[in-house]
């Protein structure tokens, strides 16, 4: 089972004919939703083959949990955006049992985008990520063929010798997460933590001790694993930008991180959405310590 919020501005029903229109304009290629039933807020469906429930709240997510986790996000990063007043909320729900294939993942990513445009939320919670998107990153996300930049979290602290970037939610995966350490925090530096998850997420299994890692063909940045910053007996594998490629490891091979699908263009939004700018291009500043 998998699950996220979809924050609404005010309690509405999900309809067939809504998420029907929605599910043509944004992905067409997820076909006829096929809806079992729908009663007291709660709605059953099969969209694009993922079998979905969606229950209705009418109340926001309880003690500010979802408003507190825009800085998580890479459309809010240093408070770019802040997530709108939302009186209700649509728990979503992946049926069957929980999986952590890419592709499954993906599809339930998209159904999800289709509720949002469906309903005109104001955000979405991705709790196993710890992260509130903007509805424009969502849809225009949802469209690439690996959306880890909705899935997993970001965690920025500064350090004496710059800044730490820690990912959360990458054991929806069955991965661990990814320790960055970097002397600045510019768009060059966020490309990169993204790739190394991208490349994690379609090697599909864990970077050993002393493996390599770097930006091109020569660059050889060792992994070691670590214990996480955050979080109480997890282990993360980490990367340290600058350190000397000289260091002896178990395995000096290089490994070049590949970048995910970049999104596919959509139409113009009715107000500009922080989402829109791409990474490498997104000069930001650590707001707070974890």
């Amino acid at each position: 089972m998998r699950l996220c919020f979809v924050l609404l501005p005010d309690a509405q029903q999900l309809t067939p004919r809504k998420l029907e229109l929605a599910a043509k304009q944004e992905f067409p290629e997820l076909g006829k939703a096929t809806w079992k039933k729908s009663k007291e807020g709660t709605s059953e469906f099969t969209l694009g083959g993922v079998p979905v429930i969606t229950a209705l709240m009418p109340v926001p997510v309880p003690e500010g949990e979802a408003d507190e986790a825009t800085d998580r996000s890479l459309s809010g990063l240093d408070g770019s955006w802040t997530l709108p007043e939302h009186r209700a909320h649509l728990v979503v729900v992946r049926q069957g049992p929980e999986s952590n294939k890419v592709e499954e993942l993906a599809a339930f990513t998209r159904v999800v985008a289709v509720i949002v445009r469906a309903t005109g939320a104001v955000g979405v919670y991705w709790g196993e990520g710890g992260a509130t998107h903007h509805p424009e990153f969502v849809m225009n996300i949802a469209q690439s063929e690996l959306p880890l930049p909705i899935w997993v979290g970001l965690s920025v602290a500064k350090t004496k010798k710059g800044f730490e970037l820690l990912s959360i939610g990458m054991a929806q995966l069955g991965l661990p997460n990814l320790l960055l350490r970097a002397p600045d925090l510019g768009g060059p530096t966020l490309e990169f933590f993204y790739d190394l998850l991208a490349y994690a997420a379609r090697r599909g299994s864990a970077f050993a001790e002393g493996e390599t890692v770097g930006r091109d063909e020569h660059e050889r940045l060792p992994v070691t694993h670590e214990k996480s910053p955050v979080v109480a007996n997890e282990q993360v594998w980490a990367v340290t930008i600058g350190k000397s490629a000289a260091v002896k490891v178990k395995k000096p091979a290089a490994v070049k991180a590949k970048k995910p699908a970049a999104p596919k263009a959509k139409k113009k939004a009715a107000a500009p959405a922080p989402a829109k700018k791409a990474p490498a291009k997104k000069q930001v500043a650590a707001k707070k310590k974890r």
